[in-house]
């Protein structure tokens, strides 16, 4: 046996014990350069060690997961949202800022991927049209990809990466409906092949006035969550690797929101009375424009 086959058995060997299961489905964040150097210390020679390790992790997953298991990954394109370019759902790869693993990912070919370019979902299995195929272009919410995500109670790895990562928070914070994110609608085109997709394109987003001071911070979200067993944490093939379930972070989360909204963030914003989102009642609004 090769030390690629080495290593993907182990790997997978390895998930299996930490809860990635068969039949299942699970939403992958990672880097790979920890592996990279795994492997080379295997005595793996290729010109490109980051491909490979890409390689080997898609490998060792769909070994877990079996033929009825899904593997998603984000395919997020920020440029769509900063500068207005045009996402095509078959060929607009994922940002690289994401790093090297969901483009690699992407370019072996997947089964679906979701509309909405800031937080797009790809996804490879039986399950990624259930996933993906929402219909609609929301980034979060209950039309949203995050949404089939807890129903089909998914997993999440945590790959050479730790929670900061975690856009699903994003998705809780809409649905509890926090002050400092509101619903943004994009105009550029979303792309279906040759066809224009025809509905809305809509995304929560924090408020960008820097007066309010919005910063997130998510490092006692990561502590909490580790502290109460909902997030475990391993080390495989000389990565740190962490994993928890959509419906833990969920139930987790929302109940800490609901207490403290600003849960996620630095500190509270430092909003201002009259202006939006903090401008009191219409009858208050009006007086400050100059209105009866």
């Amino acid at each position: 046996m090769n030390s690629i086959a080495v290593a993907v058995d182990g790997i997978a060997a390895a998930l299996q014990k930490v809860g990635i299961g068969s039949s299942g489905v699970v939403l992958v964040h990672s880097g790979v350069r920890r592996l990279s150097f795994y492997l080379k210390r295997l005595g793996v020679a290729k010109e490109d060690l980051r491909s490979q390790a890409c390689q080997t992790l898609i490998d060792a997953l769909r070994l877990v997961i079996g033929e009825h298991g899904t593997i998603c990954i984000p395919a997020f394109h920020y440029g769509y949202a900063r500068f207005g370019e045009t996402f095509i759902r078959e060929t607009t790869p994922p940002d690289e800022l994401l790093g090297i693993f969901p483009g690699y990912f992407f370019s072996q070919g997947f089964d679906a991927r979701s509309l909405c370019p800031p937080v797009s979902i790809c996804a490879v299995g039986p399950r990624a049209k259930d996933v993906c195929d929402t219909g609609f272009a929301h980034g979060y919410g209950v039309l949203s990809p995050w949404k089939r995500l807890e129903d089909l109670n998914a997993k999440m790895l945590f790959w050479d990466c730790t929670l900061h990562k975690m856009t699903y928070v994003h998705h809780l914070e809409t649905i509890v409906a926090v002050p400092h994110l509101y619903a943004k609608i994009y105009d550029a085109p979303v792309m279906l092949g040759s066809d224009r997709y025809p509905g809305m394109v809509i995304n929560s987003v924090r408020y960008r006035d820097e007066r309010f001071r919005i910063t997130y911070d998510l490092a006692r979200f990561q502590a909490e969550m580790l502290d109460g067993g909902l997030s475990r944490k391993f080390t495989i093939a000389d990565a740190d690797v962490q994993v928890c379930t959509f419906r833990g972070v969920g139930e987790f989360l929302t109940a800490k929101l609901g207490a403290n909204p600003y849960y996620l963030l630095k500190e509270a914003p430092h909003f201002i009375p009259g202006l939006v989102p903090f401008d009191g009642g219409t009858g208050a609004r009006q007086n400050l424009e100059g209105g009866k």
